[in-house]
């Protein structure tokens, strides 16, 4: 057993790096910060090469444990086939699944990996520690609960958060359902069912961790899908624009627009680059603001709507923004300004909020001179001013001066030279010089080669990368720099040097390509008409997902099992909806229900009908008509 053992470290070695210890005793990789530990706890040299493999990093199961969740998918893609090939898929499903069973693959490289994350669970579990997540990187942090308590309420007493007396969640299902029901020009009828969430609860704080910051205070993530309006900000977010046109003047859409742009400009020795980061945001927009900003764009976009619609979707955004809420510990929380960080509308109402900003002011100070150009990505803003005309500090002032609720933090040029975005903007005599640049706090993680993931998830990186590095207008040595980058990279997450030189190749084999038009392309495309996902246990998978291949059916994956996911505390739900069964005490019959509510709730109906003498359900009719006793609730 020893001597296998010894095979297996041999074998993690190949697939991770050895690491070093800081003056802090962190556990620290020589080449990317995969895994930051705060604390003292000590790990084994096998279980470091483990979580260095990342927290992306996916182990594959045996196909005893995935069987039947495969099953499942199978027939839900079966199901959007039409009618008349549904059983002939079925029969060939069965086939490819039974083979999948039989074949009793197990990776053993990977059944060492779930062994080691064990053993780390418990050390996490001895030593009362969490992991989370790095903010700005795909790093682990582990770090002690205490700790990440104390960081978390640290936010919430320094950002003007409010703790709640309860759980707000009833009373603002019965505000949106009664919203909803009053604005029925924006909310069709038909479509009520499918706005609203059934069985909804207060969002939940996840915290990421600035390890690059003093004291690494958190970012605050929130879950916003369960929610009671989540599915009300994403049928809104969906309608909204056909009714309020923004019009998009300074904003740009990736860093290659802006570099197209900057060519074009005339940069001289008196202009200066400056950018500015919106501290904050979400958190900071005012909600009476966003509303009147959404009430200028309509008035301004539809004069030709009537006025009710117009007042109706101001009164939809009104109970999406008050709604902003959250719970931790099952405490319940309000911010005092701000807007829902995990909603789905959200960052259409910051651009509400801040191109209503740029239409009143941002204009006037082109106009005079004041600007010389001005650029925005989401909350990042590119500027260039000529010093003939104006100075930093009186655009510092205007700027801090817009809304007192927005806070700027701004960098000027240093050495002729800024950095925006993910490019390095250099003022040339002969113009603008641009070249890639990565923020110190990037880890460099993809997904590394040997983890349970379909080849277009660990592709993806590196084809922007490559998309990047040929699409930005580099010079020649910049162009070398970044491929060598690329190619290392990939060699610290597994993969040879020959893939990344194969992905070049059709890159540049792609740009030579003639470009057809739109609908050329779209003819020349297979009809896909409905999207289906498949949970990517192993790669056995693909035996079933190929038989979707020449249908109307596209296969999308998703991947679980993940180092971060295995070693993260889930939350078991206590009261889920779904199907549940009840058996009688005395005749043994059973009664099975389906509730998209809690099933909790739904069997104490049951009981409140049998008490009240109700034959409003079979269940309490059965028991009633024959006189029977009541039996316990099954949960499937």
């Amino acid at each position: 057993m020893s001597i296998l053992y010894a095979k297996l470290n041999k074998k993690l070695d190949n697939l991770t790096h050895h690491t070093h210890r800081d003056h802090k005793g962190r556990d620290i990789t020589t080449n990317q910060n995969r895994v930051i530990n705060l604390t003292r706890v000590k790990f084994t040299g096998e279980q470091l090469k483990t979580l260095n493999l990342g927290p992306q990093f996916a182990i594959e199961k045996e196909p005893r444990h995935y069987i039947n969740q495969l099953i499942v998918d199978t027939d839900n893609a079966i199901k959007h086939l039409n009618g008349n090939l549904q059983n002939a898929f079925r029969h060939l499903a069965t086939k490819k699944i039974q083979q999948i069973k039989d074949s009793n693959r197990h990776n053993i490289i990977h059944k060492r990996l779930q062994y080691n994350i064990r053993q780390i669970k418990k050390i996490l579990w001895d030593n009362n520690l969490t992991v989370a997540r790095a903010d700005k990187s795909k790093a682990m942090v582990i770090i002690e609960k205490a700790d990440m308590e104390q960081k978390i309420h640290n936010f919430i007493s320094d950002d003007n958060i409010m703790e709640l007396k309860k759980d707000p969640s009833a009373a603002y299902q019965k505000q949106t359902q009664q919203v909803v029901k009053r604005c029925m020009n924006i909310t069709d009828r038909s479509m009520q069912k499918y706005i609203l969430n059934i069985k909804p609860e207060a969002p939940i704080l996840n915290a990421y961790i600035k390890t690059h910051k003093s004291n690494e205070p958190i970012r605050p993530v929130i879950d916003n899908t369960p929610a009671p309006t989540y599915k009300l900000a994403q049928y809104l977010n969906s309608r909204i624009k056909n009714y309020i046109e923004l019009p998009n003047t300074y904003t740009i859409h990736n860093s290659l627009q802006l570099a197209r742009e900057l060519e074009q400009l005339d940069i001289t020795e008196h202009h200066r680059m400056i950018t500015m980061d919106i501290k904050d945001l979400y958190v900071n927009l005012p909600k009476h603001g966003l509303i009147q900003s959404a009430a200028f764009w309509l008035d301004k976009n539809n004069s030709n709507v009537h006025r009710e619609d117009n007042t109706q979707i101001l009164h939809l955004l009104q109970t999406l923004i008050e709604q902003n809420y959250f719970q931790h510990n099952s405490k319940y929380y309000k911010p005092t300004y701000g807007i829902a960080m995990g909603s789905p509308i959200s960052g259409t109402l910051a651009e509400i909020f801040l191109q209503q900003i740029e239409e009143y002011n941002v204009k006037h100070w082109i106009e005079n001179g004041d600007l010389f150009y001005y650029r925005r990505y989401v909350d990042d803003l590119f500027i260039t001013i000529d010093t003939r005309n104006t100075d930093d500090n009186i655009n510092r002032n205007k700027m801090n001066s817009i809304n007192s609720h927005l806070k700027f933090k701004i960098i000027a040029e240093a050495n002729r030279s800024i950095d925006y975005l993910d490019m390095t903007i250099t003022r040339k005599s002969e113009g603008i010089e641009i070249s890639i640049y990565r923020k110190p706090t990037n880890p460099n993680i993809t997904i590394h080669q040997q983890s349970n993931h379909p080849r277009d998830h660990k592709d993806a990186a590196y084809r922007y990368y490559v998309n990047r590095m040929t699409g930005l207008p580099n010079t020649k040595h910049a162009m070398e720099q970044e491929r060598s980058r690329i190619m290392n990279i990939a060699k610290h997450n597994g993969y040879p040097k020959q893939y990344i030189n194969d992905m070049i190749r059709k890159q540049a084999t792609r740009n030579r390509l003639p470009i057809r038009n739109t609908e050329d392309a779209l003819t020349a495309q297979k009809p896909k008409t409905k999207w289906i996902t498949f949970t990517y246990h192993s790669p056995l998978i693909r035996k079933v997902t190929n038989l979707f291949r020449n249908t109307q059916i596209q296969i999308a994956f998703k991947t679980t099992n993940t180092i971060q996911q295995l070693l993260t505390n889930r939350t078991h739900n206590r009261n889920p909806s779904g199907i549940y069964e009840i058996t009688c005490n005395t005749c043994k019959q059973k009664y099975v229900g389906q509730s998209g509510r809690g099933i909790t709730l739904r069997y104490r109906e049951h009981i409140r009908y049998i008490r009240t003498n109700n034959n409003s359900s079979a269940y309490a009719t059965h028991i009633l008509d024959n006189r029977q006793s009541m039996a316990r609730l099954r949960i499937h």
